[in-house]
């Protein structure tokens, strides 16, 4: 147990730090202890009616109960990942340790593994609190710590702007930066913090308070998990956070039969209507690429030359495999996500297999990429020159 001062109270509180294993590292700071007969009743019933309510309520609930000096506001959260179940699981555990923990305490907050309990006697719904706390993962890199410092710090970039944009401020993602380094991270502001900018301040502190505990000049941590009072930011080499579930499939409308009649005479007059359209844009197609065919080959014939020079010139080797697209997607199951190894400025890689067994790993420009054929070139190039244990060669 460590005791500490705590900036918001003149008082001293408690610090309580259970880190059976990093997973579930919990934090639990509590206030002045001077709170009465009714605002323990009051604080009960704020309880209760948090842990019934937020997991049937989307993961967040705020309740208040009382009237001034004793009146109790109380907040519960679960991480934007967790099922129903484990979101009421979470919130049983930390109102149980909350109260044990904090009796007669009159505010206190407790950030469990997949939820966040907070309680006070004054009204604290939307005031922004950078004050941090930071439980650190002891491991520490021991190779390439400034390779692995550069993807933690792009990949929280990703995720603070991801999050920002999204209506419950969540967002988790994985980079790589070897295979002995995969990076999970993870953001959230807590919802009762309805501004953006006070959101983004919050993420912000929260990232600089880790990195100025993971990033030192005696080593370089593999992870930790930062909390303020309204977000919590956190970054490790194993994961922690549930992979986003796909969207629903659509619903299927059912017509009634004088419906679907309207629906098919309307359907036969449109078919007939569009496919004479087409017959006659399939018609004046035919007219103009006849007399453009002998030109637009000579161009197309060019390119590739020019091309193919470039890369040959880029690559220097005597010899190339060269993969069609149709190849590719079938490698990557059409580039999905379970393939994916990782992201850059200009994209995604993805890993797949050739039908011969050849396993490959393909980069997918983003169409947000500005990246161009002089650049891409280049890339090749820098790629196809470095030879290092950690690199596989580039086909």
């Amino acid at each position: 147990m460590q005791i500490a001062y705590h900036a918001k109270y003149p008082q001293l509180v408690c610090v309580i730090l259970l880190s059976f294993n990093f997973a579930n590292a919990a934090q639990i700071i509590c206030g002045e202890n001077n709170s009465s007969a009714e605002f323990e009743n009051n604080f009960n019933i704020i309880l209760k009616n948090l842990v019934n309510n937020t997991s049937s309520s989307n993961r967040f609930n705020t309740s208040s109960y009382g009237k001034t000096p004793d009146k109790v506001y109380g907040l519960l959260q679960c991480r934007e990942d967790t099922t129903a179940k484990e979101c009421f699981s979470c919130s049983q555990d930390a109102n149980t340790t909350i109260r044990d923990v904090c009796k007669n305490a009159r505010g206190g907050r407790y950030l469990l593994g997949n939820c966040f309990i907070r309680y006070e006697n004054y009204s604290f719904f939307g005031i922004l609190d950078t004050k941090p706390r930071v439980t650190p993962n002891k491991r520490n890199v021991t190779e390439e710590p400034d390779v692995f410092k550069r993807a933690v710090t792009e990949l929280f970039n990703n995720l603070t702007e991801i999050a920002l944009q999204s209506s419950t401020r969540y967002s988790s993602g994985l980079t790589r930066t070897t295979t002995l380094y995969p990076i999970n991270g993870e953001l959230q502001c807590w919802r009762d913090l309805t501004s953006v900018e006070d959101c983004r301040t919050c993420i912000g502190q929260a990232i600089r308070n880790l990195l100025d505990v993971t990033f030192t000049d005696h080593g370089t941590l593999q992870g930790g998990a930062p909390e303020c009072g309204s977000c919590f930011a956190r970054y490790d080499t194993y994961p922690f956070f549930n992979p986003a579930p796909p969207p629903p499939p659509s619903p299927i409308k059912l017509l009634s039969p004088t419906a679907t009649k309207s629906s098919n005479k309307l359907g036969i007059v449109l078919g007939i209507v569009a496919g004479s359209l087409v017959m006659l844009l399939l018609c004046l197609f035919a007219i103009r690429r006849k007399f453009k065919f002998a030109l637009s080959w000579k161009q197309a014939v060019l390119r590739k030359v020019n091309l193919d020079s470039e890369v040959d010139s880029a690559i220097g080797q005597e010899q190339e495999i060269i993969f069609n697209l149709e190849n590719i997607k079938a490698a990557t199951s059409n580039f999905h996500e379970d393939n994916k190894l990782g992201e850059g400025g200009f994209g995604s890689v993805y890993k797949g297999t050739m039908p011969n067994g050849l396993q490959i790993a393909v980069k997918r420009l983003s169409v947000q990429s500005s990246q161009g054929k002089k650049q891409f070139l280049n890339e090749i190039k820098l790629v196809a020159k470095i030879q290092h244990r950690n690199l596989v060669n580039l086909l």
